[in-house]
């Protein structure tokens, strides 16, 4: 199906009617409004090591072959699940607490990227509850989720950041053309501003934070535009439909309350008291 911007976003691949019901709770209903469902903050998964170079304290991303995977309880009762990678340097130890679908999901002898804290176990270095991504060959392919700065979006049950970014990912690729700039090319020079269908790809998938920030402005720009537009047509639609008369007010009495004050008006508020009489005589 061709996505056009107005396209409800159940016919998005892989969201379906019930996943479009939980995104209505996002105030997501169609392919636009998931493109401007903008990250709140980004995970920095950007570095990139060899297990043997991994450090406590560090957060990383790791490539290794799945050598095993096992769900046990501990001796305090905690459900966990342990998988043990390797790569051509080493081999680590990836640990989760209570998250027992993964035994169906991390297979031995997948090779998968991990991304996450580097910590201690016990007297064992571990990679602590990461974020994984699978590789359908052993090289390296495009990543969402790992070795990246990793976006993190506004969530809601059932609605997590890791599949919208799935989501997004699509609809960048297959409606970001639909997008059109709207802002004349001298404002967006003058401000310094980024092109539109560039500030959306970029706000989801920057390669730095700088680099997201300045497509956050971009889109900030638009908002605040949009604002002072409508709040200028709302009160030209007021002003044409409503009756109004002209108020006269006598500005000698005004005047002589003001001089009557123990102390002496700023520069604004007597701005302020010229714009109430010209107000009020329209």
């Amino acid at each position: 199906m061709d996505l056009t911007l107005e396209t409800p976003v159940r016919f998005i691949p892989h969201v379906g009617p019930i996943m479009a019901e939980r995104l209505t709770r996002l105030g997501i209903t169609t392919v636009e409004q998931l493109l401007y469902h903008i990250p709140f903050r980004y995970d920095d998964f950007s570095l990139v090591s060899t297990i043997a170079g991994v450090r406590p304290d560090e957060t990383v991303t790791v490539k290794g072959k799945v050598e095993s995977f096992h769900a046990f309880i501990t001796k305090t009762g905690k459900k966990m699940q342990e998988a043990r990678i390797s790569d051509d340097t080493g081999k680590l130890t990836v640990v989760w607490f209570n998250q027992p679908y993964l035994q169906s999901i991390i297979k031995e002898g997948a090779t998968i990227r991990f991304s996450g804290d580097i910590g201690w176990f016990g007297s064992k270095l571990v990679m602590n509850s990461p974020q994984y991504e699978l590789l359908s060959t052993e090289g390296d392919s495009p990543s969402l989720h790992t070795g990246r700065l990793v976006p993190v979006y506004p969530e809601t049950e059932g609605v997590s950041s890791k599949w919208l970014r799935g989501r997004v990912a699509y609809v960048l690729e297959h409606a970001l053309e639909k997008l059109s700039e709207y802002l004349p090319q001298n404002i967006i020079q003058s401000q310094h501003l980024q092109p539109l269908k560039e500030a959306i790809q970029v706000v989801h998938f920057p390669s730095t934070l700088p680099e997201a920030q300045e497509a956050k402005r971009r889109l900030a720009f638009d908002e605040l535009l949009i604002l002072q537009v409508r709040a200028s047509e709302d009160k030209y639609i007021r002003e044409q439909q409503q009756a109004s008369f002209p108020f006269n007010v006598p500005k000698d009495d005004v005047l002589t309350l003001i001089n009557s004050l123990p102390f002496q008006l700023t520069g604004d508020q007597k701005k302020a008291i010229n714009d109430i009489f010209a107000d009020l005589s329209k």
